[in-house]
């Protein structure tokens, strides 16, 4: 027989209800696969076996021994039991394999899987092939569960079960958090939505990026599905592979693919949901139909696959409206959803807003658009607006009871209110954003919300918080296989590390965070990168790598017309330029970063910019001059809230009035907010921003807010 197709037996492994170990305890949700992960690779490697790869919360893995198997799961439940904290189902199965890029393939794996899904608790599910080779085994027991049909397979295969000798009770658990529910239903559910083909008209390309997109977003706020789109996978020549072909390329269990036409006020649209397990079609459907019918097609769509993979439907789609009822309001919505998304200059920004504004003015209740609408704002610095944006968005989804994207605002408020300089009442909002996540199972938004607490902790150099929240998210960004977000995560992990002055940790998480960015061409998040990795060479005393990555910084910032993060760039290179005696060039460039703080009300940068001029000022002895820098930057503190840095700055206040030189100037990296579009080649925009923020609006706003929540999370 070819080494590409060998006979071997196949087991699969899954941990019993790890959604509602997640929902319940993100912490214990991640020492569960922790665990999980320790207790197969020894027990797997003990009895000769091999860990093909990890599905989620399960396992894929193969033995050349039936009794080897058999065994090794034997001791991986009795091991399992012993932690007390979770448990564990095993199907086995006997079988012919195709052998390919690592991975294996046949009907052997489909009926292994379909075991394991039916199993109970501590239990094994095997198949008749397996059981008569375990009959002169006395020591393994099997009971016949009688023939059935296996889905996928044309015949029906007797079943037996092998269940634990030492099964320990789960009363004893040790923690209330964790609930252990038996059923049928796999929690490993994943999803690749693939970008509509667009058999019509050239113009109407954003149509098909647009439903794609609002799959995609709609599919993910349930914990139970894990959701990827293509570009997550970076797979090039990706419309030319099979779904077998592409199967080998994804760690997804099902494809959603579908091919769009248009034509005057009709349309058609056909769309398949592919098992890519089983490498067979497990839906489709059709529409032809009326053009004023086609903003009812998402909705529809999304039940439908809630059904098929059988998801509970807890949100009320009627009352949480966030598909416009009104076709000609959602094409413009989708419309300038794709124009922004793809924007490669200010002039895009400007029409994707017109039409996003008269989107909204023939649909009131299309919030989506207003949720679009409050991203753009912040891109554009304009913070105040977009608080207010919002606020109302807020207001209308805790009517509506949408905790999913109540703790989606409550998140975007914080990363604004932390940008303006409020850390301390945006890790208040954030603390309720993570509470709301965790109780709707909402693992994708605790990863956002752990990721945003971990940057205010960083800030407020309290780094062991920060680092434990940022490793929390990044486990369930990896988890998701958000190559993105972790990348976003691995940033600030570095600083953390960085500020804890582990140099080589540092910057090997940099360097992965870059190689992620560079993968998904995210020009934001490289701009970002290359900061953190000037600021790991500076300290290494590495001043020329240090100026490359801070020009290499600025350079991406600018293409994106990224204000905020260029504004801490320019601060930081200003100090290399301090460091190499070029005094008039680091006063310039602290200048060009004042101004650009001041004209978007980046109060952070302000104040740093103004502290870094003082030390300067005080170097050169212009020592008046110095103190009215740091006046001024104290006055802006105190009516931000800068609470953590106000004594520091008093401090700094002091050291200069009594004549001392301050050399050591501060170094820091872009706040991140995670819900920012990632773009391409944008230009250098003039858009006028924020320039005075209202301090006392800011309060009302916060204030309401508090109220409006106050009875929202216990």
């Amino acid at each position: 027989m070819s080494k590409d197709r060998q006979i071997r037996v196949i087991m699969f492994t899954d941990i019993i209800g790890f959604s509602d170990i997640m929902s319940n305890d993100v912490s214990e949700g991640i020492k569960v696969l922790e665990i999980n992960s320790d207790l197969h690779n020894k027990g797997i490697l003990k009895y000769s076996g091999k860990l093909v790869k990890k599905i989620g919360d399960g396992t894929l893995c193969i033995f050349d021994s039936v009794v080897e198997a058999v065994n090794s799961g034997q001791e991986l439940i009795k091991e399992v039991n012993k932690t007390r904290l979770y448990k564990i189902r095993i199907g086995i199965h006997i079988g012919e394999l195709i052998f390919k890029d690592n991975d294996i393939f046949g009907e052997g794996v489909n009926i292994a899987s379909r075991l394991e899904s039916i199993a109970k608790p501590d239990s094994i599910i095997i198949s008749k092939d397996v059981n008569d080779q375990l009959l002169n085994y006395k020591h393994i027991n099997s009971n016949s569960l009688g023939s059935h049909s296996i889905k996928g397979v044309n015949r029906e295969i007797e079943l037996f079960s092998i269940s634990s000798s030492e099964i320990i009770s789960t009363k004893k658990l040790s923690t209330k958090k964790i609930i252990i529910k038996d059923g049928n239903k796999k929690n490993n559910k994943s999803i690749l939505v693939l970008p509509f083909l667009n058999k019509g008209k050239d113009e109407d390309n954003f149509f098909c990026y647009g439903i794609s997109s609002e799959l995609i977003s709609e599919l993910s706020f349930k914990s139970e599905l894990l959701v990827n789109s293509i570009d997550n996978y970076k797979i090039k020549n990706w419309q030319e592979l099979s779904f077998l072909e592409l199967s080998h390329l994804c760690s997804n269990t099902c494809v959603l693919s579908g091919t769009f036409w248009k034509r005057e006020d009709v349309f058609q649209l056909s769309i398949e949901l592919f098992d890519l397990k089983n490498q067979n079609i497990i839906w489709a459907d059709h529409w032809h139909d009326k053009w004023d019918t086609f903003s009812s097609i998402p909705t529809k769509i999304v039940k439908s696959i809630y059904n098929i993979l059988g998801i509970e439907e807890t949100t009320n789609i009627k009352t949480c409206k966030t598909i416009s009822s009104i076709t000609e309001a959602y094409d413009l919505y989708l419309e300038a959803k794709y124009i922004f998304q793809h924007r490669h200059d200010e002039k895009d920004i400007i029409i994707a807003k017109d039409k996003l504004s008269n989107a909204i003015k023939l649909d009131r209740d299309l919030l989506q658009a207003y949720m679009l609408n409050a991203e753009i704002l912040i891109c554009e610095g304009k913070f105040f607006k977009s608080l207010n944006a919002y606020k109302k968005l807020l207001y209308e989804y805790i009517e509506n009871n949408d905790k999913i994207r109540i703790a989606s605002c409550l998140n975007s408020i914080g990363d604004i209110l932390f940008f303006i300089g409020k850390p301390n009442i945006a890790i208040s909002l954030q603390n309720k954003a993570l509470s709301i996540c965790e109780s709707s199972n909402n693992i994708r938004g605790i990863g956002y919300v752990l990721n945003s607490i971990g940057n205010i902790h960083a800030f407020n150099n309290d780094f062991d918080k920060a680092e434990k929240s940022l490793l929390d998210s990044l486990k369930i960004r990896e988890l998701l296989q958000d190559k993105m977000n972790i990348a976003a995560t691995l940033g600030n992990l570095s600083l953390v590390k960085l500020n804890n002055l582990d140099f080589n940790e540092a910057n090997s998480l940099a360097l992965k965070s870059l190689e992620l960015r560079e993968l998904c061409d995210d020009s934001y998040g490289l701009g970002i990168i290359h900061n953190i990795l000037g600021n790991i060479e500076y300290q290494r005393k590495n001043n020329d790598d240090a100026k490359f990555h801070y020009n290499k910084s600025i350079e991406y910032k600018n293409k994106i017309n990224d204000n905020v993060g260029k504004v801490v760039t320019l601060n930081n290179l200003s100090n290399i330029y301090f460091n190499d005696n070029k005094i008039e060039k680091a006063i310039d460039e602290l200048n060009n970063s004042l101004e650009i703080s001041q004209s978007i009300g980046y109060y952070l940068g302000t104040c740093q910019a103004k502290e870094n001029l003082a030390n300067i000022y005080s170097h050169l002895n212009k020592i008046e001059k110095s103190k009215q820098l740091i006046e001024e930057s104290l006055e802006i503190r105190y009516k931000v809230g800068f609470d953590s840095e106000i004594n520091k700055t008093k401090n700094k206040y002091k050291s200069i009035d009594k004549g001392n030189k301050d050399n050591d100037l501060e170094f820091k990296s872009s706040p991140v907010h995670n819900n920012l579009f990632p773009s391409k080649d944008i230009n250098i925009s003039n858009t006028k921003h924020d320039k005075n923020i209202d301090f006392n609006s800011i309060n009302s706003i916060v204030g309401d807010i508090n109220d409006f929540i106050k009875n929202l999370v216990k």
